[in-house]
């Protein structure tokens, strides 16, 4: 983890933490295989050639197109959590700080149920 690159800083650590605490086979220890792929895939820090890309008009850093969009990526984590907590809404609420009308609605937005 320490020789990615972090393009979102802060907020894309704490989230990825976040995600693994919840995925995490076990509670009490996390192992490689906890830590998400593109994490991993990681070797050494990119040099500022490699971290940005052309497209067009318009440049964008090289680790944006490991990035899931952001519904989907939403919408797997709360299932996943969902999951985690069998499906206790109130439980998966707490774990993702959010009100339990948000995650109702937020789950009817992406067609989670049971």
């Amino acid at each position: 983890m320490e020789k990615y690159h972090w393009p979102g800083n802060i907020r894309e650590l704490e989230n990825v933490i976040k995600q693994i605490l919840v995925t995490a086979t076990d509670s009490d220890i996390i192992d490689p295989a906890d830590i998400p792929s593109r994490i991993k895939a990681t070797r050494k820090p990119p040099d500022a050639e490699a971290r940005v890309e052309t497209a067009g008009p318009t440049m964008m850093p090289t680790a944006i197109s490991q990035i899931l969009p952001w519904d989907e990526f939403q919408r797997g984590y709360i299932l996943t959590v969902l999951e985690k907590t069998r499906w206790s809404v109130t439980k998966a609420a707490d774990l993702l700080q959010l009100n339990r009308s948000t995650l109702f609605s937020k789950m009817r937005k992406y067609g989670i149920n049971k």
